[in-house]
C-alpha cells in the first residue's frame, strides 16, 4: 500500500497554486490576461517572461505581474526592476493565496478601472 503525504500546515499553498487562483480572478475581471508572457527586447536583446500580464485593447502591457507563495520577497528585485526596463509599466507581487483570492480589487484600484 503506497504512503499518503499529508502537509503539516493546510494552509500552505504552492506557488502554482498561488498562480492558479490569482490567474483565474484576474481573467473574470479582465478582457486579455496572460500567463507566463514573454517579451523581448531587440534593442538589448533582454528577454522576460512575466508570471501574469494585463494587456489593453491594442495588445500593450499595461500590468505585469509576479507571484510568489509566500512574503519572503524583498519589496525591490533585480527581476521586478528588468522587467520594468523592458515594458516600461507598473510590475507588482501577489504573494501567498491571501494576496491571490483579493487582487482583482487591488488590481483594479492601482489600474484606476
Amino acid at each position: 500500500m503506497g504512503k499518503r503525504l499529508i502537509y503539516k500546515n493546510e494552509n500552505c499553498f504552492s506557488e502554482l497554486e498561488v498562480h492558479i487562483e490569482a490567474f483565474n480572478r484576474l481573467k473574470e475581471a479582465f478582457q486579455f490576461v496572460r500567463a507566463h508572457y514573454e517579451v523581448y527586447d531587440k534593442k538589448t536583446y533582454e528577454t522576460g517572461i512575466f508570471d501574469i500580464a494585463i494587456l489593453d485593447k491594442n495588445k500593450n502591457i499595461i500590468l505585469v505581474i509576479e507571484v510568489k507563495k509566500n512574503n519572503k520577497v524583498k519589496k525591490r528585485t533585480r527581476q521586478i526592476e528588468k522587467y520594468k526596463r523592458l515594458v516600461n509599466c507598473p510590475c507588482v507581487y501577489i504573494v501567498g493565496m491571501d494576496d491571490a483570492k483579493n487582487c482583482v480589487s487591488k488590481i483594479k484600484e492601482l489600474l484606476n478601472v
